[in-house]
């Protein structure tokens, strides 16, 4: 990451420390993390508060994430947070069961709805594949449960 330099004043006023999560009161992302302005290498630019608080105690924060413990996106607590790999971090969401499933995938062609009628065609593979515009080998995983099993049908 190089060289970060921010308003720490700033930074700490924008800080509820009421709680066990300090809580980011500042600038949100879409994904409800705290944002904050910098500097970096002396260009003007964004970092995540919860990045910027550990790069901040002296953490190597450059191509590694920073995990929540407590799975709130704006605390900034040193103590709920971790410098992880990517693939820790999508290990984490798994275990919590936070990750994106069925049609909250972006690519996923099709809703839950359509996979229960799948689940319940007694017809080949192939020909319920041209109703839905996928592959028969997708319908034959779906139906094997080794896609969309968390779906209750």
């Amino acid at each position: 990451m190089g060289k970060v330099e921010l308003n720490k004043t700033l930074l700490y006023n924008n800080i509820n420390k009421e709680g066990d999560c300090h809580l980011w009161t500042g600038t949100k992302d879409k994904d409800g993390y705290g944002l904050i302005h910098c500097r970096r290498n002396g260009l003007a630019s964004t970092i995540g508060v919860h990045r910027a608080i550990m790069y901040l105690s002296g953490f190597d924060i450059d191509n590694k994430v920073v995990m929540h413990s407590c799975d709130t996106p704006l605390c900034v607590n040193p103590r709920h947070l971790s410098v992880s790999t990517h693939a820790d971090n999508v290990r984490d969401k798994i275990k919590k069961n936070r990750h994106a499933k069925g049609s909250m995938i972006g690519v996923s062609k099709l809703c839950e709805d359509d996979v229960r009628r799948i689940l319940h065609d007694a017809r080949k593979n192939i020909d319920i594949s041209k109703d839905y515009n996928v592959s028969a080998k997708t319908i034959s995983v779906i139906k094997k449960r080794q896609q969309w099993s968390h779906l209750e049908v």
